[in-house]
């Protein structure tokens, strides 16, 4: 009997099971992709449904720093979850599909530092134009973007 009321319980709006209107609950906030602060609990599959149709998907929070020096191959991790649209945080067989991955390998970067090469010699005159290069570097030696120095790393003049 109990089982069937329980059932009933969902099929029925609550004002109708209740007798008087209740102002619904909001869900509770979900708990930052981050790291910081708390974990929702992790919750069964078979958790209280929720009314309508609830989606629960994968959630990937962002990347964190790497965890290498300059120039130093390392890993980054992100938290990844199984959310219900409620903000319900489910066990991992709860969600469909591949699971994001939470763990990839990086080139760290973080303390390197940046400078430019020595200008190239100027081209030949071509069109009455004058090219030379430079390079950005950084400072484990490997060549970098030169948005990365601050500058151009090309220049033209006249000639």
């Amino acid at each position: 009997m109990m089982h069937a009321a329980r059932a009933l319980r969902w099929l029925l709006p609550l004002p109708l099971l209740l007798g008087c209107w209740v102002e619904p609950m909001q869900p509770p906030p979900k708990p930052p992709l981050d790291g910081g602060g708390e974990r929702a609990p992790v919750v069964s599959p078979d958790a209280e449904p929720v009314s309508g149709d609830c989606p629960i998907v994968w959630e990937a929070g962002p990347w964190g720093a790497c965890s290498a020096g300059c120039g130093v191959p390392g890993t980054r991790t992100r938290l990844v979850r199984c959310v219900r649209c409620d903000g319900v945080v489910m066990v991992d067989g709860a969600c469909s599909g591949a699971r994001p991955t939470d763990e990839t390998t990086c080139l760290g970067t973080a303390d390197c530092t940046y400078s430019y090469g020595p200008w190239s010699d100027w081209s030949a005159c071509a069109w009455q134009q004058q090219t030379r290069t430079r390079s950005c570097l950084r400072s484990d030696g490997a060549e970098a973007s030169c948005e990365q120095c601050g500058g151009e790393c090309s220049e033209l003049r006249s000639c």
